[in-house]
């Protein structure tokens, strides 16, 4: 009786730990929330600096027509705080921009 045997080494078989780590990626991509916020240039770096004290994951995606920075930030659920004094932040600025208008004019 001839059989074909498969090699069926250790190193053609993905580890049973590398699969768990897969899966813990997924799950936390999963749990991710995104937002994204465009910054006017010159707020840019006040902007940067909230984002690096509350250790938000961002990327820059790119300029829209009136010259604002496109930032997206990641998040999770229990980081929603964060994100929210962001959005306050820059609701001030644009408060503050609003009222230096009316005082021009």
């Amino acid at each position: 009786m001839n059989r074909k045997v498969r090699n069926r080494s250790p190193t053609n078989l993905p580890s049973r730990s590398m699969e768990k780590q897969k899966e813990k990626i997924t799950i936390k991509k999963k749990n991710m929330r995104t937002k994204e916020f465009e910054v006017p240039s010159d707020f840019i770096t006040e902007f940067a600096e909230a984002l690096a004290e509350h250790e938000l994951t961002n990327e820059i995606n790119g300029v829209n027509e009136e010259g604002d920075i496109l930032i997206e930030v990641s998040y999770e659920k229990q980081e929603r705080a964060n994100v929210f004094t962001l959005s306050e932040l820059l609701d001030d600025y644009y408060e503050n921009e609003e009222e230096s208008e009316e005082e021009d004019d």
